[in-house]
């Protein structure tokens, strides 16, 4: 539901299995970077930048996790924190929406 309308009706379960792919989400340390490098990884299937995240799809992301990181470091992005997850309600409401819940 946003805004007062239902936006998709079915089970928690078979809403994030919509979505199917693994995530990762970097947090990054602050300055500026050239985030493009991600995109043009051939197994990344969506990109996204949001709240200080960048947010990367993709099957098999438990393997992806080397190159991602050597990717990184060419590139000179400064990585904080990795977190590899399965979709949750709020990545279906992202992806429906494309804002997060709270703004």
């Amino acid at each position: 539901m946003d805004s007062g309308k239902i936006i998709a009706l079915d089970t928690p379960r078979n809403l994030k299995d919509l979505i199917g792919l693994d995530i990762v989400s970097l947090e990054l340390n602050s300055g500026r970077y050239d985030l493009e490098v991600f995109k043009k990884l051939e197994f990344v299937t969506e990109f996204r930048e949001h709240n200080g995240l960048v947010t990367l799809k993709m099957e098999r992301v438990d393997v992806r996790i080397p190159a991602i990181m050597e990717v990184a470091k060419q590139a000179g992005i400064e990585i904080k924190s990795v977190n590899l997850r399965k979709p949750s309600l709020e990545d279906v409401f992202l992806q429906f929406t494309g804002r997060g819940m709270r703004e």
